[in-house]
């Protein structure tokens, strides 16, 4: 199992946490599963619940209702920094 570490701007702010608290619910609660399943497989999570952009730089994928919410992330070791 990877480790999970959510970025943290120089002033401390959590921009995941704040953009995930503006989502609805049934949104937060997919984030938290494909996180949770992030953590678990790792680089062997694949489409459609990620992609690979570029220069290391993946994306989390999810829908609720009619939009697409995408989260950041890239892989540091046994780390996986969101």
């Amino acid at each position: 199992m990877f480790h999970l570490r959510l970025f943290r701007d120089p002033e401390g702010d959590c921009l995941v946490l704040n953009s995930l608290r503006e989502m609805p619910t049934q949104a937060q609660a997919k984030a938290h599963t494909r996180m949770e399943r992030l953590a678990e497989l790792g680089n062997r999570l694949a489409r459609p619940e990620c992609d690979y952009l570029r220069d290391g730089i993946y994306e989390l994928r999810w829908r609720f209702v009619k939009v697409q919410y995408r989260m950041l992330y890239f892989f540091a070791g046994e780390k996986i920094v969101v």
